[in-house]
């Protein structure tokens, strides 16, 4: 009698298919773990930067009131945090979309990762958040900045009440 010491090559094919597809399993999950953690990653730091350019506007640094604005370009999401000197952050003190800002307006710029994105935005639009001196409230009316996911449904909300309370929804 035969005596069989080894593995046939139907039982090798057979175990590295079941590994090839675990591991595929599991590599999609990590991946998509890693980009969930971006947009948590992401929404707190747009959430700091709201709450930096309101606390700078409450105490008036420079002088003057701030704002963030919030940018969806072609090559990249982006915001800024700026700030002005007269009452009101307009489209004369925020340059269009893309185009160069004068550097004493632009305090930080800060690119969102590239799988995150501002949700309701086009393409070369913005969205401006200005924080009233003093009270640090959004102009009296309540804004909202929503993060997504370019290649899921999952989204972070960040509110600004009319009073001027930040949250970001969990």
């Amino acid at each position: 009698m035969k005596n069989n010491r080894g593995f046939t090559l139907i039982e090798l094919m057979i175990t590295i298919a079941i590994g090839s597809v675990i591991f595929g399993f599991t590599t999609f999950g990590v991946i998509r773990q890693r980009v969930v953690q971006n947009l948590d990653s992401d929404a707190k730091r747009v959430e700091s930067f709201l709450r930096d350019a309101q606390q700078r506007s409450i105490t008036q640094e420079n002088g003057s009131m701030w704002g963030v604005r919030l940018e969806k370009l072609v090559t990249g999401d982006i915001m800024k945090l700026v700030y002005a000197s007269s009452s009101t952050l307009t489209s004369t003190i925020y340059p269009p979309p893309g185009s160069a800002a004068p550097a004493a307006l632009v305090r930080e710029v800060y690119k969102l990762k590239n799988d995150i994105y501002w949700v309701g935005l086009v393409d070369r639009s913005i969205q401006d958040i200005a924080f009233s001196t003093l009270k640090g409230s959004p102009g009296g009316t309540p804004q909202s900045v929503v993060l997504g996911i370019i290649s899921g449904a999952e989204t972070k909300t960040i509110t600004i009440s009319a009073n001027g309370t930040i949250t970001l929804a969990q």
